[in-house]
């Protein structure tokens, strides 16, 4: 696993991803695997969504970072995010530091930004942005998301008090 440096870090996948993520504090039937690498995990979970369609995962990521963000590395964040290359990813990081934008340490995340808007949904965006509108955490930023697509729902992921108990 890797901790610092400019190697490649090494991302959970699969049923390891699952286990990373529930081991920092976000809510799915797993088995937890502590102690892993948060920023590696956080990584990992957004190829997971925005690379996969992964919708579920791409909620409680959110959720997750909405409410644990200040207690991410958010320099070694930026540095195995900028080395990414999926622009799709990219798109979500950038706009997590649109909508998080009193937190001073996630700005460089913005750089990160593609040219154009991209939308989570890759199919009938259009549809559901007509119906219900924009997600308000996202409004204005690089990414385009529909309101309602990304649940936001805190009983998805630990407070920060059981996170920090349990670590």
């Amino acid at each position: 696993m890797e901790f610092g440096g400019t190697a490649e870090p090494n991302l959970p996948q699969g049923e390891t991803l699952t286990a990373a993520m529930v081991g920092i504090g976000m809510g799915f039937a797993a088995a937890a695997t502590p102690y892993l690498s948060i920023e590696n995990t956080l990584l990992g979970a957004s190829i997971e969504g925005m690379e996969h369609d992964d919708l579920r995962v791409l909620s409680v990521l959110t959720t997750w970072f909405g409410v644990h963000h200040q207690r991410v590395n958010a320099d070694r964040l930026i540095r195995i995010i900028s080395a990414r290359g999926e622009q799709r990813v990219l798109a979500y990081w950038a706009a997590i530091a649109h909508w998080l934008n009193q937190e001073r340490r996630l700005s460089r995340l913005a750089e990160l930004a593609p040219k154009e808007r991209i939308h989570v949904l890759r199919v009938g965006s259009a549809f559901q942005l007509k119906r219900r509108g924009e997600d308000p955490r996202f409004e204005g930023s690089v990414l385009v998301v529909p309101q309602g697509v990304l649940r936001s729902r805190d009983s998805d992921v630990l407070s920060s008090v059981l996170w920090c108990s349990i670590r």
